[in-house]
């Protein structure tokens, strides 16, 4: 059994050792400990019966969490949802099929969104926008300078099943939820790669009892003496 958590742990520093990356400066030794024991309470606590478990997945979970900063940080910056804005702004045409779509959204929101504050410069809401993207091959019609030219292969992109991530009264509360909810992600994973190898290890033992079964059948078969009547 200790092998079994063992290698649990293995490949769990496997999936967080995935990327390398400096240690994080802005996590205090407090912060990544709290880290690392809600790591290990999503993914399995029997991980805790290893030796300096805590210690083996310090680095570890640092560089992940170093890594989604990364991801976070590399996001583009924000499109202010107004439905007054719609017609003129080509982006929100371009990922909203109508001004309904985004009042049905913006209803949608958190509860962050209802709150009434004193300060009115904190009414700017920041959030983070997920959506499924499909795209659809068609022939249609291209037109260039005066000659339109039909059958022309084109694509047709729409987004769909559109949801907020996180909020936040500033950019970084945004990009911290989203910080989180990937990492809830991982951890998720990783939980479900533990259930696997613990569903593949409980197979090999029936296998293996089915195979000394099997093999007891066979040697009382050949050797033990057959009683003659």
């Amino acid at each position: 059994m200790s092998n079994y958590f063992s290698n649990s742990l293995n490949n769990l520093l496997e999936l967080f050792g995935a990327h390398t990356h400096k240690p994080s400066a802005q996590k205090t030794t407090a912060d990544m400990a709290q880290m690392v024991e809600h790591v290990v309470d999503v993914i399995d606590p029997k991980i805790r019966v290893i030796g300096r478990y805590a210690q083996k997945l310090n680095q570890p979970v640092a560089q992940t969490w170093d890594y989604l900063n990364d991801m976070a940080n590399i996001i583009p910056g924000g499109v202010v949802l107004n439905r007054a804005q719609f017609s003129s702004d080509p982006r929100q045409k371009l990922i909203f099929d109508s001004q309904g779509v985004i009042q049905q959204l913006l209803d949608s929101l958190p509860q962050l969104m209802h709150e009434k504050v004193s300060d009115q410069s904190t009414r700017r809401v920041y959030m983070l926008l997920c959506m499924d993207k499909s795209e659809h091959n068609f022939l249609g019609t291209e037109l260039a300078g005066d000659i339109i030219t039909r059958d022309v292969l084109q694509t047709k992109v729409t987004f769909l099943n559109r949801k907020i991530l996180s909020a936040g009264y500033a950019m970084d509360d945004a990009r911290l939820g989203f910080k989180k909810c990937a990492l809830e992600g991982l951890l998720h994973k990783a939980h479900n790669l533990v259930l696997d190898s613990r569903n593949e290890q409980k197979q090999l033992i029936e296998r293996k009892r089915q195979l000394h079964q099997q093999l007891h059948t066979v040697y009382d078969a050949k050797y033990r003496p057959q009683s003659s009547i």
